[in-house]
Formats: C-alpha cells, structure tokens, sequence
C-alpha cells in the first residue's frame, strides 16, 4: 500500500500494519511489578488457551520450520544452541497455569530448562515432523519449543526441526528464535537482548485494555452494527482429498495498471478490495468481514522480541455492486485506517459490539496477510522451510511484493470448510477480476468478472440443455382414456379408508358423466371451480370431471380455516365450489348426453393451486396441460411404472406434489391407492399402508420422511416399495443417510420445484457418495468459531452439506444468475430462475406480480418455450453450480421459507396478526432447531400493559392455515432495533426457552455450586438462575464459559471441560453432567461434537405438527351444497 497522500499518522499506521521498515516511536513498555516468574495472559494468549481447552488433543497453534544444512549437524554443538536461545527469550520459557481458582496466568522458569534435542534419521523426515509439531504441547509444561535433528549420515546434508507454540510465538518470532540459533551454532555475534520481554508487555496492555475498550468501543459497535457473514461453501459434490496450499500470483503489469488506477491505494488495499469482492459476490451476499493480522511491534525495542505479538484488525467492506472498483479500493483503504485508529484487541472488539453481532463478528472465516517485509538474510549454505500449519480460517490469502514488481502469495484453506477444487477457483475469480480491474478501473465492481467467457458458456449450456429436449405428450384426460380403452377393468384407485376399489372404465365413465353435468350447468371452458373435498374417489372423480369439462379445477385443502377457504374462492373468481362427496356421486350418475373431450392446447390452463403471499393476500398461480403434461412425461421417462406398480397419495390437495400423485399412475396403468383423510400424518399408519397395498411409490416432505423413519416399527420393510420421492424442503444428508440405512432396498430421489413450474424441474437420484462425502462438513468448532462467544453448529445447508437437488429436466432450464442477471460460474451464488415449458402463465388476476416474478430471459433459450418473448421465473431461492453439474439449493434470497413442505412468506402471517383485536403491530420471524424451521410472531399491544399475544394466535388459527400460524405469539413492549435502526431480530425474546430465574431453583449441592459459579462470573445473586436458564442467554460467554468449566473442575473435584459447558449451557443440564463426570469417562476422551445451540434454546417436541382439522359452520363448508359464484367477482 503506497503512502503518497497520507497523513503522518495515517502513513506510520499503514506501516506498522504492514510490519514495513520505519522509525519507530520510544518504548510504552515500562518494567512489569512484581513477582518476575508471573505474568498476565495477554488477550490473545486468553483466546490460545480458550482453543486449547477446546480442542486438547489439537495441534492447531504451533509454528515450525525445517533448517537445511550442507553438511552434517554437530548435536551438542546445536543442542547448546538451542539452549542458550531459550535462556536469552523469556518468552520460550513461559508456560500458561490454571490455578485453583479457575484463574490463567504466565508462569516463568528460570534459565537453564531447555528442551531436549532428539536425533533420528533422515528417512524418518515425516514421522519426525508430525511428532514434533502434531503433538499438542503441555501450556502449562515450559520450555514451550521443541526441536530434532535428521542425521543423513556422514558427510550427507543435515537438516533440524524446531517448533514453537504459538501462545508465546509469532511468525517473526519464529524468524528470531531461528536467526538467534544459527547465530549461536555458528559462533556469530549477537545483537544486544532486547530490553522489553513479553511478560513486560502483557502487563502494560493489560493495564490499558479498560480504558481502550471505553474509547474506542463505540466506534466497533457503529461499525460492525448488522455486519453480513457470507460463507464461501464446500463442494463435495467431486472428491477431492487434496489439502496444498493454492497459489496465486499477478503479474507486474497487472499490478502496476492497478497501482495507478487506485491512487493512493497500493497492492495492500487492492488485493483487500478484490478479495472481498470476490468474497461477497461467491457467497451471494453484500457484506463480509476479513481479518487482517497487524503488527503489535509498534516501537523500536521490541522488535527483536519473542512473543505473539500479532492482533486481529476485523475490516469490514461491504459490496456496492454499483460503484467502480477504483472507488472501492479508495474506500477499502479508509476503512482500514479507520479501524487502526480504533485497534483493540479482538476479544475486546467482540465485547464492545452488541450482543447479537458477536457471532457474525467472531466468526472471522477469511482472512488477508500482507507484508513487504523482506526476509532477512541467511548464512551462506543453510535453506529455512516453514511447516505449513493447520489453517486458523476457512480460507486465508498470503501475499507479498516480488523484486519485479508483481505480487506473490497462496490461499491456505481448512479443508473442512472448503475443498481445493472451490479454493482454485476463488483464486482464479480474484485473479481473473483484478485483471479486468486493470484495464478498465471504472467498471462497477459487482459487474467484474469472476469467470472467462469459455467457462460462462459451459456454464449456461449445463443449464439449458434440457430445455430442448421437451416432450410432446397429451394431456392427462386422453391418457387417460387410452388407458382405460386398453385396461378397462383394472383397478385405477382404491380408497384404503373405505376399501372401495374403481377400475379404469368406470373412473373414465364417472369423470366424463360429471363433466357433461358441469356443461350443463353453465360452466364454460376456462372457467375456474374450486374443490373442497376429502381424499377419497369423490375427490379423483371431481378433478378430471372439472377437466373433461374444459374447465380448471382448484383444489382447496378441507383442513384449511373457513376465513381462509373463503378468501381463496373469491380471489380465484370461481364460478363453483364442488364440496360434497354426495354432489359428486350426483355429478357422476348424470343422465344426459356424454359431451366430448375437450381439445386443450398445451398453453391452456390446467389446474390452478394457491401459495402463501407476502403482502397477507395469497396468490393463485396457473400451470398449463402443457407444463403438467411434459413434468409426467419426464417422470415417466426417468422412473418408468406401469400395471403392477401401486401409487400412495397422501399429500393434501393444495400442495402441489398432489397433482403428479394423482395423475401420475392413472396416465401410466399402475393403481393410485388413496390413503385415509386426516390419516396421511400418521407416521405407524403409512407403514401400514404401505405394507398392506404393496406400495411401490410414495413422496415424503423431509420432515415427514424423518418423522417416519422414526416411527418404523420391527416387522420387515415394505417388500415391494422400490422408490420414495422427497421434495418440498431440503433434504440433508444426515436424513438421506438414515433412509438408506432403513430402507436399504428402496431408492431416494431429490426433487426441486416451485409451484409455479409445474412441480418439480430438477432431479437428484441419492448416491451413497450423497451420505458419505459430507462427514467432513460436520465443521469442528475453531479459533473464529469458539471467540465468537455463542459457539454455533455449521449446519450441512450452510456448509455444502445438503443433498443436491440435481440437474433440469426434460424440457426445463434451471439458470443461476446474479443480481445483475448475468450467469454465476460454477461455485458462485446466485438466485435460480427457471425456464422451459412447465412455467405456469402467471399468478391469477395479479398481472403486476405476474411482470414483477416472470421476466424476460436475458439469454436465448433453446426448446419451444424459447425465442422471442422468452420468459424466466425467478424463484428467489439461492443456488449454486456444483462441479458435478448439479444444483444445490443454499436458502432464500428473501424471507419465505418451507415448512411442512409449504411454501409461507412471513410477511402473510403478520398481516394477519395485525388484524386482531387488540394488536397495534406485529412481527413474524422464522427461527431453527433440529426439527426444523417455525414461525415465531410477536406483537405490540395498541393499549400499553395489554398483552393480546394469545388471543392473536387463536384469531389467526382461524383464519390461515396451520403451516402459517406462529407456533408461539409473545407480546413486546416495543421493537428492538440495532444501531442502524433494523430490526434487532435477535434480540426479540426466546419463544420456549426458560427464562432467567423464572423456575426449578436449584436444589442440589451441585445446581447450587454452579448456580454459585454462574454468580461470580457474571455478578449477579446465585438466587437470579433456574434450572432452565441457559449460560450464554444470562450473560456468559465463551471465554467466561472456559473459567466456569475451570472453576467447576476444581471446586466438585470432577473432569468437567469447556465441551460440557458449551454442549449442556442450561443451569440443571450442566449440574448433571457435572455430576455423571464424577464417575463417568472424562469428556475429553469423548469426540468433539459441533453444538447446536438452538436445539438448547428452542426445543420443538412435536416435528410435524398436525394442521388444525376444521369443520366451521357456513356456506363455505356445506356439505350439501354446490354453490354457484357471482361471475362479476373480480
């Protein structure tokens, strides 16, 4: 980063940030007081500790290199060496101790405890390696440094290992520790011992933490207020077990064309600028925050100073997709000095930033280390190799200036947030956008390339390609009759609540009867009518009795609040609304004349379903016979069933993986078996049905799948089921794996669509690679993970760990673009918009949405639904391009969610709370456990000290669905806001868990020892905690959650870790483990598990929650009565 145009204290921060060569201001570091053998933790030797406890079996944090020689080592000569380096560096002396109190400190031996130097053979290089620095060090054990020699034999190179830990070390320390060694081997002089040891430092900045933190604390909660945290996601979609370093370099033109263009921003901030860019834009979000490592070398007399001596600088930049990359580096810039002015160490930043900032703050995954630092000369004939360490982030760019001008540096990534084959491409994305950058320095950052032309192109043609495949197939009704003409007294359903059995020609017959019934009644082609039915052969008979008579059925779920069912009718205009099973029978047994069957084009409306609304109006979306008829043709295709083969249709009627378990087997011969109505949410129930009918295929919504799964009872697996379909949410691969252990004889296939695209238009057959290849993404918690104080479980959806949802189908483009509708690479994040020829027409009478949701296509689409005019559905859902080929789905760009398998936007729900009694405002908010997401709504009462939180559910359960009413309504005083004035959603109040002190005192020896402890360290009365409350909710955080396990360890004499408080953060969960840990094995020879804290938080008990079974009075629901609607409804 160049300095031209800077102030003097602008310019000496960038080159302490840069650790580049300057005169450097008198020492800071007064002689530390007191007893000479103790020291303070450092802030960041707190955090090493911290990790430590977390991970005791961990290697992480140590720092090595290899040393080559060009003959052979003398060993007591270099074992003395080693000696005298760690007498003359405190620091490699000093060790970390708990004492009895929970309290960590320095301890310092005195000269003369050096480590013993081994000796082994150079074949033994890697054995000797992983010993040295893969075995966790003793903190509490000085010397901290270790170190070998490889013999090669007489006359042969030698070459010596030394590795330091890095709570007493940094990399120049390590540059230090090694110049000072060779020194000493070789009999070479000295420079003069540093005047300021590392303990003097830790006692000077332990004295100044308080009053840093109050000055600059502000600035950080300003700053980091509703910071983003993207995630850059693995792809296991290919194995890929590579774990090197990627490369990376830019040419000196490059970086030169750069260096003008940017001004006073030189590489440093370039590659800063570029590298969030890119960041942001492959994680398909606008904010990211990186870390950058800054020098702590701040004054002339500590430069040759052993000890951490580095601190974190969180820098956030956000994404202005808009404004030219020139301007971006220009602001990048700032904000870096901005945040040096205000530098505190990290644990210090999280503390002073609101609470439910601190976990996307602390979650530091990217980081950026720069330096124009040359490294300092070597003695003639000896080569230094650094180790490569564990990575401390999911992805950390090293770069350093090369004599000719270009830049240097790799990508160290932890392989088990990112695989090698995404880190290439991020590398080649930063690369390739910072060479556009170059020539053309204007260009709006957000519309840089991250891809060459060449890879655009294949990327576009793996989603198009499908589309010109579209199959030409009759609608369901002339299937239908060929069918039944070739299998006239097969059995077409049968209705397992009433063991009626309906063969083809009779449910042709009935259908064709109650069409012509329909005509003869006024309906007219194109005309909606609404079916409110139970499952069962009246509701099969209604629907393509509607069809036959050119009419378009919508179906409405019988379970649905009347209020509701009413809205949909008239918002749909229907002209009739069939609810009875006897004005079907009546329908059916129709006397008159049989009309023909209708010729439907493939553009005529076929059916039309109604989906949530985000403004409290729900929206009818109209799907075509064309678009029905090519998703049944595919289906057919792929997963071909014919007579013999038996369909379960269980799901209700108003989601739309009805329509092809309806159609599917009555257009193919096989027999649709109608399971029982309000029975379809019974999990020992459809293991029934499926044994007893033979069932051969079924669907499963996730949730439902899991609930079933869990209910399987002890007598053998359906014989006959050959294939289960999930679709409706995302299917993970813990779930995945679960269903091929069960059901190891039947295949699961992924399916994905919107209902505005005819069911489904992507694919995945589940592979046992799906179940396998994901362990990885089981991400261990980390250094940016642990000092976020609210250690959380990475789940498979944000770590790459969910099953995909596959490739477009027959006749369908599925195309991943960027919010500036340019296609993403393979990788990058984006939002799926659909085309091809199961796009429905639109949304019923809402041609404004209709504009707003089906755009044009900016690229020509192959296949009939392309050429001019060409239309693209944008799904709102968030994507990406696997290597593989496939799509994964990541999530919404907005706040609709599924649940239940049904499609609900927020924003419909707290319309609805708004409008009852009692209500000024009202908020719905979608909050995750294990079981999935719910609906959580929150109201302020119009009258203050009125609470209408119960009343507002129970007005909303009568009028919305049960997938769309809140699971729990709270009442709110007023909305919490975060500093930049949104929504502080976080903070709104817990829906289930205990709150503070509200219950279940503790009684025991142990619940009141831990009641005690939570009182010391977050000073309040013991008596203020319940068994109930939850460590982390009351106050504590991660690091007082490591002196608590200490403390606890100590004071019930019980091998209780830093893993029991973060895994049982409830005061009666902990007493407990604390006391199985008495008599139990120690959790440290337990495996580390990821922690979920929602699941503590927020249990739900019951994981499919049935729907409220309504049966109101009025005309809506009558049951003897078909009513006729006003065609003048609007």
């Amino acid at each position: 980063m160049t300095s031209s145009g800077l102030s003097p204290e602008q310019r000496r921060l960038l080159e302490q940030l840069l650790d580049a060569e300057t005169t450097r201001p008198a020492s800071q570091y007064p002689p530390r007081p007191g007893d000479p053998r103790r020291a303070p933790l450092t802030s960041d030797q707190e955090r090493i500790l911290l990790l430590e406890e977390w991970e005791p079996a961990s290697a992480r944090y140590v720092l090595a290199a290899t040393i080559g020689f060009a003959g052979p080592i003398d060993t007591r000569r270099f074992a003395d060496a080693v000696a005298a380096v760690v007498d003359r560096h405190e620091a490699l002396r000093t060790g970390i101790v708990v004492d009895a109190d929970g309290t960590a400190f320095q301890t310092i031996a005195a000269p003369g405890s050096a480590p013993h130097v081994e000796v082994h053979p150079a074949a033994a290089v890697d054995e000797v390696v992983a010993s040295l620095v893969g075995t966790p060090f003793d903190l509490a054990r000085p010397p901290l440094v270790r170190a070998a020699i490889l013999d090669a034999g007489a006359g042969a190179p030698h070459r010596a290992v030394v590795a330091v830990h890095h709570a007493v070390a940094d990399a120049v320390s390590l540059e230090i520790v090694l110049r000072d060694l060779l020194a000493h081997y070789r009999g070479d002089a000295l420079s003069p011992v540093a005047p300021v040891r590392y303990a003097d430092i830790a006692y000077w900045s332990t004295a100044r933490r308080a009053e840093a933190a109050t000055t600059h604390g502000r600035y950080w909660q300003h700053t980091m207020a509703d910071a983003g945290a993207p995630v850059v996601r693995a792809d296991r979609s290919v194995p890929d077990s590579d774990r090197r370093p990627v490369p990376f370099r830019l040419d000196a033109d490059v970086v030169e064309l750069l260096r003008t263009a940017a001004g006073a921003g030189g590489p440093f901030a370039v590659l800063l600028a570029g590298y969030a860019t890119v960041l942001n834009r492959w994680a398909g979000e606008r904010d990211v925050v990186v870390a950058v490592p800054t020098s702590l070398r701040r004054t002339a007399d500590v430069q040759d100073v052993v000890g951490f001596l580095v601190g974190t600088l969180p820098v956030r930049i956000p994404l202005h997709r808009r404004e030219p990359f020139a301007r971006t580096v220009a602001r990048t810039q700032q904000t870096v000095l901005d945040a040096l002015t205000h530098e505190l160490p990290l644990a210090d930043v999280l503390h002073a930033v609101a609470p439910t900032d601190r976990a996307t703050l602390g979650s530091l995954r990217y980081a950026l280390t720069y330096t124009d630092v040359a490294a300092a000369p070597l003695p003639p004939g000896v080569t230094v190799e650094p180790i490569a360490a564990a990575a401390k982030f999911d992805l950390e760019l090293h770069a350093a200036p090369e004599p000719d001008g270009g830049v240097h540096g790799w990508f160290e990534f932890d392989p088990r947030a990112l695989d090698r084959g995404t880190v290439l491409r991020v590398a080649a994305s930063l690369a390739g956008l910072l060479r556009a950058a170059a020539d053309a320095p204007q260009t709006p950052t957000g519309r840089l390339p991250l891809a060459a032309s060449v890879e655009l192109a294949a990327v576009l043609e793996t989603a198009m390609s499908a589309a010109a495949l579209a199959v030409d197939s009759p609608p369901v009704l002339q299937r239908l009759q060929e069918v039944a003409a070739d299998r006239p007294h097969s059995p077409a359903l049968v209705d397992d609540g009433t063991a009626e059995v309906v063969t083809y020609a009779l449910l042709l017959e009935r259908a064709r009867r109650a069409g012509s019934a329909l005509l003869a009644r006024g309906v007219r082609p194109g005309d909606v009518v609404a079916v409110q039915l139970p499952r069962g052969p009246e509701l099969v008979v209604a629907l393509l009795g509607i069809q036959a008579a050119g009419a378009v059925p919508l179906p409405i779920d019988a379970e649905q609040p009347l209020a509701r069912r009413d809205q949909v009718v008239a918002d749909s205009a229907a002209v009739l609304l069939v609810a009875d099973p006897a004005t079907v029978a009546g329908l059916a047994d129709h006397e008159g004349p049989l009309a023909p069957l209708p010729a439907r084009r493939p553009a005529d409306p076929a059916y039309v379903l109604y989906t949530s609304g985000s403004t409290g109006r729900p929206k009818g979306v109209v799907n075509t016979h064309g678009g029905l008829a090519n998703r049944l043709a595919w289906m057919q295709a792929r997963y071909p069933i014919g007579p013999g083969d038996v369909v379960l249709q269980k799901t209700s009627v108003g989601f739309d993986v009805s329509v092809w378990e309806l159609y599917w087997p009555l257009v193919t011969g096989a027999t649709l078996v109608l399971a029982a109505p309000g029975r379809h949410r019974d999990p020992t129930y459809l293991w029934d049905v499926l044994r007893r009918h033979d069932v051969s295929t079924c669907h499963f919504v996730p949730s439902m799948l899991a609930a079933f799964l869990d209910a399987r009872p002890a007598e053998p697996a359906p014989r006959r089921l050959a294939r289960v379909f999930s679709s409706g949410e995302e299917l993970t691969a813990h779930l995945a794996a679960r269903f091929v252990e069960l059901l190891p004889g039947t295949t699961l296939h992924n399916l994905y669509g919107p209902t505005e695209a005819a069911i489904d238009v992507t694919a995945h057959d589940v592979t046992a690679h799906d179940v396998t290849a994901h362990d990885v993404t089981a991400h261990d918690v980390t250094a940016h993970d642990v000092t976020a104080h609210d250690v959380t479980d990475v789940t498979d959806v944000d770590r790459g760990g969910g099953v995909p949802i596959g490739r477009p189908t027959t006749g369908n483009a599925a195309i991943v673009l960027d919010d500036d509708l340019g296609p993403c690479p393979t990788g990058v994040v984006g939002q799926l918009h659909l085309g091809g020829g199961q796009l429905a027409q639109g949304y019923l009478h809402r041609p404004g949405l209709t504009a707003a949701r089906f755009v044009p296509s900016p690229v020509p689409l192959p296949g009939p639904a392309g050429g001019p005019g060409a239309r693209l559905y944008a799904t709102g859902d968030r994507v990406r391009l696997l290597a593989s080929g496939e799509l994964e789905y990541l999530g919404r760009a907005d706040e609709q969610v599924k649940i239940r398998g049904n499609r609900v936007e927020p924003g419909e729900a707290a319309a609805a709370l708004r409008g009852a009694p009692g209500v000024a405002d009202a908020r719905v908010v979608v909050r995750r456990d294990v079981r999935g997401p719910r609906l959580v709504g929150f109201v302020v009462a119009a009258r203050p000290g009125d609470d209408p939180a119960g009343g507002a559910r129970a007005w909303v359960a009568q009028r919305l669905p049960g997938y769309l009413v809140p699971a729990a309504v709270l009442t709110v005083v007023s909305w919490p806001v975060t500093a930049s004035g949104k929504l502080d959603v976080a903070a709104l109040p817990d829906d289930e868990a205990g709150t503070t002190g509200s219950g279940n005192a503790p009684q025991t020896a142990t619940e009141l020892a831990v009641a005690e402890l939570w009182a010391e360290l977050l000073g309040r009365p013991a008596d203020a905690f319940g068994l109930e409350d939850d460590f982390f909710d009351v106050g504590g955080d991660s690091l007082a959650a490591g002196y608590l396990a200490r403390r606890l360890a100590a004071r019930l004499d019980a091998p209780v870790a830093l893993r029991d408080v973060m895994a049982h953060p409830r005061l009666g969960e902990l007493a407990a483990r604390a006391e199985t840990a008495r008599s139990g094995p120690a959790a440290a020879e337990r495996p580390i598990v990821a922690v979920d804290r929602a699941r503590y938080h927020r249990p739900d008990p019951d994981p499919v929650p049935p729907c409220p079974r309504v049966v109101p009075p009025g005309a809506a629901a009558d049951p003897g009565r078909t009513d006729t609607v006003d065609r003048s409804t609007p």
